[in-house]
């Protein structure tokens, strides 16, 4: 394995850890000092054991040994290394290479099986997985665990899993075995068992030290020192005198150059289980994710499915459709000029190629207006208001795809002086008119109207449905507005636009307004356009609002996940390894979130289409987009819990 160029060779080339000075005090000046002075040094086949009270220090100086803590002064050599200033990465390498921890919780991480757990360390080493299993299986038996292998960690009791531990410690074949109070926790029996152990791995050549305040496990080690209040008594080197002995791998030899791909991999399969066996979490992320993405397809959806009819009848009179106006003076008294002009623009608009008909409609003066179910003469009159009045002729009615209940004559003819009046459904609602019934009248401005028919729907122009429509052979009063509607065949209302004003008005084609092609269509940009943006705001805090309840689960996660965080770190992982182990995770739930959202924002847009009779609008390309939201937001909301784990201080969460 390649070593940092700038470190130094220490005095003794045949030790493997050489502590000169070693000084470590907790805060910048004047706090309490945990290390004083300290020196010692540990040869290959050592077995120390370094004996003290609580506080007195053993543990501070075992993380500085272990690399999981620096000392404020001093220096420390690792199998010949100066790694008292080694930088973040080459420590996390040296961890791994080197060390295997044990310690007094076991660290066990209760959702993983048990050879699972024994392979966190070769995992991390970037150990190829063909080779873990055989390595595993060896350890897991040698400490009498093989029929374990596939319980889960939470259901092994404590002597297994500080067994456990011992195995997973030494499956990457270190050169240093760090031990703290390995037998805290257990009773005598396990304690002993573990002693054991220590002392068997030791005779096959493991250096090992361990920090105790149980005299039994001190008795176990072939040396001993004292540490009392932060400075260690009799840590003069002592040589062990048996032959140092290969064990049943050398970490050094299968610790090679790390493969980006297979970390990636190992990293994946720890997300995944970690997603799949804390499952309470998981579902609450990913119902989160799913709320969020669900929200943002169906409200677009919905708005696109209701842009898009209204598009479409827009679009649909766009294509075969002219509209124009003119204005008559106010001053004009007399109805007559006004048919005139219409019949004559009808002559010359009929023998036009791909013309279908031109009828004409006339809004009446709204203030001129007076409307009664009954007689001005009647004691009770019943007036209405806000139901504007309009003029039709018989061709307006046949080419505009309205439905009229019941079907009316050519009544409605600009020659013919029948007066009639057509209600919009809202019209006769407002007036008391049942759609059915027959043989009623309404009173216009004085004049009684026979009723013909309801309108029932006026997909062209929605508006009629509001208000009364009148036949040509009513009142003689002023009309305002005359708007000529041109129905054509498809294609021909752009080139009919350009020249009909001047075909019609030679003289003052100014006085002629064109509703073109262009602007039916603008129009209908404008509304799918403020749709979108409406719904899309409110999608976005829908989204937004997913986010931040999926971070503070995460948090939470990363809160109670300290443990395996340290761990990790303690076997060498580096912190972006894992701040990618929590950012996968996030994008994992974030990913399924979407795709469960794109299924039921998908089919929360069909129900609504289908209760409103509209065409729903699905397009294909939402799937892998939600998919791929969900991803970004799992990701961005795993962020900052990610970067919180990944600046945990391994040292104190190990003693937390």
């Amino acid at each position: 394995m390649s070593v940092p160029e700038e470190e130094t060779e220490s005095a003794d080339p045949r030790a493997i850890v050489e502590l000169f000075h070693i000084q470590r005090s907790f805060e910048q000046s004047g706090g309490p000092i945990a290390l004083k002075e300290v020196n010692l040094t540990v040869y290959p086949g050592d077995f120390l054991a370094i004996i003290g009270a609580s506080g007195s220090g053993k543990s501070t100086l075992l993380n500085i040994i272990g690399l999981l803590d620096t000392p404020t002064s001093g220096h420390l050599y690792l199998n010949g290394i100066d790694v008292s200033s080694a930088t973040e990465k080459s420590r996390n390498r040296l961890r791994s290479a080197f060390l295997g921890f044990v310690f007094q919780a076991s660290h066990v991480i209760g959702r993983d099986s048990v050879a699972r757990n024994a392979a966190l360390s070769l995992r991390i080493q970037g150990v190829a997985r063909k080779e873990r299993p055989e390595i595993v299986g060896y350890w897991l038996d040698y400490f009498g665990l093989g029929h374990r292998a596939s319980s889960l960690g939470k259901q092994i009791s404590g002597g297994e899993k500080q067994r456990l531990a011992l195995a997973r410690a030494v499956a990457s074949g270190p050169l240093l075995l760090l031990a703290d109070e390995p037998t805290g926790n257990l009773d005598a029996t396990n304690s002993e068992l573990v002693i054991d152990h220590l002392k068997q791995l030791n005779a096959a050549g493991t250096t090992i030290i361990v920090i105790t305040h149980d005299p039994t496990v001190a008795a176990a080690a072939k040396r001993q020192v004292g540490m009392i209040d932060g400075s260690l008594h009799d840590g003069n080197p002592h040589i062990a005198e048996a032959e140092q002995l290969r064990t049943r791998r050398e970490g050094s030899n299968r610790f090679g150059k790390r493969r980006p791909v297979r970390e990636l991999s190992d990293l994946i399969s720890d997300a995944l289980t970690g997603i799949s066996t804390s499952f309470g979490r998981s579902i609450l992320l990913i119902v989160a994710f799913m709320l969020g993405i669900a929200g943002l397809v169906a409200s677009t959806g919905i708005s696109q499915s209701a842009a898009t009819q209204i598009s479409e009848k827009i679009s649909q009179s766009a294509l075969d459709e002219v509209r124009f106006s003119k204005t008559v003076p106010a001053d004009s008294p007399d109805l007559e000029p006004v048919l005139q002009w219409v019949e004559g623009v009808q002559s010359s608009l009929s023998r036009i190629d791909g013309v279908v008909g031109a009828g004409f409609k006339s809004v009446l003066p709204e203030k001129a207006m007076t409307i009664s179910r009954f007689s001005p003469l009647s004691l009770s009159p019943l007036p209405i208001s806000n139901t504007s009045v309009v003029m039709v002729d018989q061709t307006f009615l046949s080419t505009n795809d309205l439905s009229i209940s019941p079907t009316t004559p050519s009544i409605f003819a600009t020659d013919t002086p029948t007066k009639a009046a057509i209600l919009g459904r809202q019209a006769a609602e407002k007036l008391g008119i049942e759609p059915k019934s027959t043989g009623n009248s309404i009173w216009v401005s004085g004049q009684e109207i026979p009723v013909v028919g309801i309108l029932t729907d006026s997909p062209r122009d929605p508006a009629l449905e509001s208000a009364i429509l009148l036949s040509p052979g009513v009142a003689k009063a002023s009309y305002a507005n005359t708007t000529i509607v041109v129905r054509t065949q498809p294609g021909y209302p752009a080139p009919l636009s350009n020249v009909l004003a001047s075909a019609i008005e030679p003289g003052n084609p100014a006085s002629i307004k064109i509703n073109t092609v262009g602007d039916l269509r603008t129009l209908a940009r404008g509304v799918r356009s403020d749709l979108s943006i409406l719904i899309g705001g409110v999608s976005v805090i829908l989204l937004l609002l997913a986010m931040l309840s999926a971070a503070t689960t995460m948090y939470v996660s990363v809160r109670s996940r300290t443990s395996e965080i340290a761990l990790r770190r303690a076997l060498g992982s580096s912190q972006a390894s894992i701040a990618s182990l929590f950012l996968l995770e996030g994008g994992f739930m974030g990913a399924i979130g979407g795709l469960l959202g794109c299924a039921a924002g998908s089919s929360a847009i069909v129900i609504i289409c289908i209760a409103q009779g509209w065409s729903a609008v699905l397009a294909w390309w939402w799937l892998p987009a939600a998919a791929s939201i969900g991803l970004a937001t799992g990701i961005i909301s795993a962020l900052v819990p990610a970067l919180i784990a990944a600046k945990q201080n391994p040292a104190q969460a190990i003693r937390d």
